[in-house]
């Protein structure tokens, strides 16, 4: 419940245009958390994280950075030892898919 408070906040700030470039830089980080933490906890709060951020920001984020994000999350909902981690990483893919279809 509080990594979704928190997501959702994160959410919230990222429309906000003085806080978007902040929350923009800290999508990186809970990418790389998402793809190399060893504590499937740890890699399922990135995801859950992601899947309230990636939507609204997402069209933001250099094209790079947003393709390395969607591959993260395919890759964690296809392979990740963690079953809350996989359903977490389906969940942001939905998400995202909903408002971006475009960078899939």
């Amino acid at each position: 419940p509080a990594v979704d408070a928190v997501g959702a906040s994160l959410a919230a700030l990222a429309r906000l245009r003085p806080w978007r470039s902040a929350v923009l830089e800290g999508v990186a980080d809970v990418v790389m958390t998402l793809g190399v933490h060893r504590a499937s906890s740890a890699r399922n709060r990135a995801a859950r994280l992601l899947a309230a951020v990636l939507p609204v920001v997402i069209d933001d984020l250099d094209p790079d950075e947003a393709n390395r994000g969607l591959a993260v999350l395919i890759m964690s909902a296809l392979h990740d030892t963690g079953q809350a981690v996989r359903c977490s990483a389906v969940t942001a893919l939905g998400e995202v898919a909903a408002v971006a279809a475009d960078h899939l």
